[in-house]
């Protein structure tokens, strides 16, 4: 009786064990046809949150970060309480040598060791949707961007990464 249960949960478990694999296989390669390798940083070509860090679908629907569900893969599980850092401060990275795994004050701490506390200068000048727009006479004043202006923002973010990362 022992021997036919053991014989049981060896095949069950070798065929979940398969399964999770093919499964794992198959999310690996749409998540690696959204980045583009470069000579330093893997940057993400697709979908981006408002932060401008790229965002994944799993196998299953959940929506994670495009940085931690690489660190996942490649480093394994991620401890409660930690976030995915990024040695390159690029948030477009999802290199697995440009990750690691800190708290929210590591994280901080970082930055300011980097001197990276201020956002880049992306949207600056010419380049801002609202440029010489803002005063009281405008319309828009103190009102949500507009669909538009939010993608010219996005678009220059992207391009600043890029720029940046391609200087490396």
């Amino acid at each position: 009786m022992t021997q036919l249960l053991s014989q049981n949960f060896s095949a069950i478990l070798n065929y979940v064990t398969w399964e999770l694999t093919v499964l794992r296989r198959s999310e690996f390669e749409r998540f690696m046809e959204k980045v583009k390798k470069t000579r330093g940083c893997w940057l993400w070509t697709a979908s981006l949150n408002s932060q401008g860090y790229g965002h994944f679908a799993e196998a299953h629907g959940k929506i994670v970060s495009a940085p931690r569900w690489a660190y996942r893969y490649f480093a394994g599980k991620i401890s409660v309480g930690l976030c995915v850092c990024h040695t390159c401060d690029n948030p477009l990275c999802v290199n697995p040598k440009h990750l690691w795994a800190g708290t929210i004050s590591e994280n901080i701490k970082d930055m300011h060791k980097k001197k990276r506390n201020s956002p880049p200068p992306v949207c600056s000048g010419e380049k801002n949707p609202m440029y010489g727009r803002v005063g009281k006479k405008n319309p828009r004043f103190g009102k949500r961007h507009t669909e538009e202006s939010k993608q010219k923002m996005s678009i220059a973010v992207i391009e600043h990464w890029r720029k940046r990362n391609e200087a490396r």
